[in-house]
């Protein structure tokens, strides 16, 4: 068997294993994407779901009694949860303790430990769903349950790192909140420019190029593929569909009038912004 047949087989076979999403599972629980659903008993043995905190921010920590830095990590979480708690910021400890005592354990470390925010055990299904390999493990979603960040393992500064994101989180919120109301869809016409077509051909390259433009510039508030997060969804009838490219091309340079959408003309050379244009259309034509 020759070398390169070697390397052809082992390439093969290493194709058939690699991970992949299959139609119906669940989006991987990473930064842009929704959050993945659960539910979890409580201390007292009472069923608790990430919908429950439906239009609130989340922060969640993934940790057990017998970690070392998960003990600093609950401490950080209690001083947040006690700065945060009257402005609706959720905090959830998600407990990997196992076996029949561990609720229990987890009750007696959190009274020892004055930890008042709510715990929550795991029975392996919500660790599995986020991928935690390792603890403790922070997991920051916003009003939508977008991952907008994670914060793998304990560091010096995480408490003033979180409070960053739930600050800059709340701000957001706050901002679209008073710049949405009463907006209504025709605010996004522009007629002058409804004829004007994309100088750039919509290719692989230029909706890759448009991808990377969205991901920098407004997936923080858009979400994963246009999903919506702190900001609308970008891919229903209200925000693309029926808007042509002229249209959505002067909504990224001049911003959409009446929400807190600002224009991008000093930041994006035209190119870019038609890019852009491109990346937002496949979005559009992908749910067809």
């Amino acid at each position: 068997m020759t070398v390169k047949v070697l390397i052809a087989i082992v390439i093969s076979a290493a194709l058939f294993i690699m991970p992949a999403c299959k139609p119906g599972e669940t989006p991987p629980a990473v930064v842009g994407n929704k959050a993945p659903s659960f539910t979890l008993r409580d201390l007292e043995g009472k069923k608790i779901g990430l919908s429950d905190f439906s239009g609130k921010v989340v922060i969640m920590d993934f940790w057990a009694t017998w970690c070392s830095p998960c003990k600093e990590s609950t401490r950080e979480f209690e001083r947040l949860h006690r700065r945060y708690k009257n402005r609706g910021i959720v905090f959830l400890g998600i407990s990997m303790d196992l076996g029949g005592s561990a609720a229990q354990k987890v009750k007696d470390f959190s009274e020892r430990n004055d930890l008042t925010y709510l715990m929550l055990m795991d029975d392996g299904a919500a660790s599995k769903a986020y991928a935690v390999h390792n603890i403790p493990a922070t997991y920051v979603l916003d009003k939508n349950h977008v991952i907008v960040k994670i914060y793998p393992g304990y560091m010096p500064g995480l408490g003033s790192m979180i409070s960053e994101q739930i600050e800059k989180l709340s701000s957001n919120a706050d901002t679209f909140a008073q710049n949405d109301q009463g907006h209504k869809p025709q605010q996004h016409r522009h007629e002058k420019h409804a004829k004007q077509n994309n100088p750039i051909p919509m290719t692989e390259h230029s909706v890759t190029q448009g991808e990377s433009l969205y991901e920098k510039h407004c997936q923080p508030c858009h979400g994963g593929s246009g999903n919506g997060g702190i900001g609308p969804n970008l891919t229903d009838t209200i925000w693309i569909h029926g808007n042509t490219d002229g249209e959505i091309f002067k909504i990224i340079t001049d911003g959409a009038q009446g929400t807190a959408m600002r224009g991008f003309e000093k930041e994006l050379t035209k190119e870019m912004r038609w890019h852009l244009v491109n990346y937002l259309k496949s979005l559009e034509r992908s749910r067809l």
